[in-house]
């Protein structure tokens, strides 16, 4: 499972990093800072409620 990021609509909430500080770096301004990110078996759950609660959809799941 892959993760990817819109950082077009991301505004900054920062609610998928309050998830996981692992899976969703967060830049100095607040806004998650990466393209796409393998995400590791142990932490699929943590994943997917990072995407749930991302309030402009900006995370998607790729799956592989």
């Amino acid at each position: 499972m892959k993760l990817r990021l819109d950082s077009s609509k991301c505004q900054g909430h920062a609610m998928c990093n309050a998830i996981s500080e692992e899976l969703f770096p967060i830049d100095e301004h607040g806004y998650a800072s990466f393209d796409v990110i393998d995400v590791p078996e142990d932490a699929i759950e943590l994943a997917r409620a990072g995407v749930d609660t991302c309030p402009e959809g900006a995370i998607s799941i790729i799956d592989d």
